[in-house]
């Protein structure tokens, strides 16, 4: 892919960066470096990736996280075909001991645009064993970011690719997902998300994207209003789980005063809803098994019946 061009971004690191970036830069005329004077955070620095960059599309790959070989091709190809502005594939979650994928099947199986009443509202409360939208790696279409001017949030350190990608979507950009699992994502100890944040970063959300709504003068009905709501509200409540599954107790409780008392319900409702679910699939098992076993049961109860 000739057309490619890799920019390196280097958020005034202390380690070799520079030096292993410019070797790169000399054996490929692709790839560009460039370095920021002072530590600038991840939103400034990709922002400066999308401003610097001059390719008709734009992905983001974390230092630590990696891509299969044929990624690019894939979804450019993918995009090329329905005149996308952004398009997600499946995670791959990778640690020392294990490799599973991020989303659930169901979201990355939906073949049509994803509006946004769907994308607000299609991964709250979130199943157990899966991640947030907020975690997905898209390919957007530069052009549509420059004309709808939507860049990163210089003041979140937790929570802007939320915020962005709602933005997105709320610019109408045409949005898909696909079940391919192309992208690597590494989980690393003490990540901002581990360690915990204040709660106001994520309650900030909401209010900023209002306030980017208002400034493009984007009509949020009542429907999509509250499906904002419920999702900022979920994920300070699986924040707040989360602190509490790592040990951070008190860093917890911060997160938790903030969730209203309707979030606590749905969770609840959604456990239960869970519980009776998983109650109906044993008791299926259990009689499968025991129809194996006694052959005459299956005919015996369907005489009672």
């Amino acid at each position: 892919m000739n057309s490619v061009e890799v920019i390196i971004i280097n958020d005034a690191s202390s380690d070799d960066t520079r030096e292993k970036a410019l070797k790169l830069c000399d054996l490929d005329k692709r790839i560009i470096y460039y370095e920021n004077d002072k530590n600038l955070g991840v939103s400034a620095s990709r922002n400066i990736g999308i401003m610097k960059a001059r390719s008709k599309y734009i992905s983001i790959l974390d230092s630590d996280d990696y891509w299969k070989g044929n990624r690019l091709s894939v979804m450019i190809e993918y995009m090329e075909k329905n005149n996308l502005d952004m398009l997600a594939d499946q995670l791959i979650v990778t640690s020392k001991n294990s490799q599973e994928n991020a989303f659930c099947p169901e979201w990355m199986a939906y073949d049509n645009y994803i509006n946004v009443f769907r994308y607000m509202s299609m991964d709250w409360p979130g199943l157990k064993g899966t991640m947030p939208l907020c975690y997905m790696k898209p390919i957007f279409r530069r052009e549509f970011l420059i004309r709808e001017n939507i860049f990163y949030n210089e003041e979140l350190s937790l929570g802007e690719d939320s915020l962005f990608y709602s933005c997105v979507v709320m610019a109408g950009a045409r949005f898909m997902l696909i079940p391919d699992a192309l992208y690597f994502y590494t989980v690393r100890d003490g990540s901002l998300s581990k360690v915990g944040l204040p709660a106001l970063q994520l309650m900030k959300i909401p209010k900023k994207l209002t306030e980017f709504c208002i400034s493009k003068k984007i009509n949020i009905d009542q429907k999509i209003s509250f499906a904002i709501e419920s999702k900022y509200q979920s994920f300070l409540l699986k924040h707040s789980i989360d602190l509490i599954k790592c040990g951070f107790y008190k860093k917890s409780l911060s997160f938790l005063m903030m969730v209203n008392i309707s979030t606590y319900a749905r969770w609840f409702l959604y456990f239960i809803k869970t519980l009776i679910k998983k109650f109906f699939i044993l008791l299926g098992f259990k009689f499968g098994e025991r129809a194996k076993i006694d052959p005459p049961f299956i005919s015996t109860l369907r005489r009672m019946h």
